[in-house]
């Protein structure tokens, strides 16, 4: 939720500025194919009505076209050298 709420200012301000493209939705990637397969097509409700309110906000923007979910594999996650351990060779592959 704070990537698409990031997202969705960054979009507010691209409006205001003359001569920008902001058209085209703003690409977040991600590597939980439930969190992407959930915010195009929210099923299986009763499963996910531990959720809090607030995380519906990157449903409705990518509902709105505002922002583009992208599955991106574990091992190119970029954000996980600041998230979680890694193994020393994956440290070093992030870290460059």
């Amino acid at each position: 939720t704070p990537a698409c709420e990031m997202a969705d200012s960054r979009r507010f301000v691209l409006r205001k500025l003359p001569d920008t493209n902001s058209d085209k939705p703003i690409p977040i990637l991600e590597d939980n194919e439930s969190t992407i397969l959930y915010s195009y097509n929210p099923m299986n409700r009763l499963k996910m009505r531990h959720i809090d309110m607030r995380r519906h906000f990157c449903r409705t923007v990518v509902a709105e076209g505002e922002v583009e979910l992208r599955h991106i594999g574990t091992e190119f996650m970029a954000a996980d050298i600041f998230t979680k351990p890694l193994p020393p060779a994956s440290f070093e592959r992030h870290r460059r």
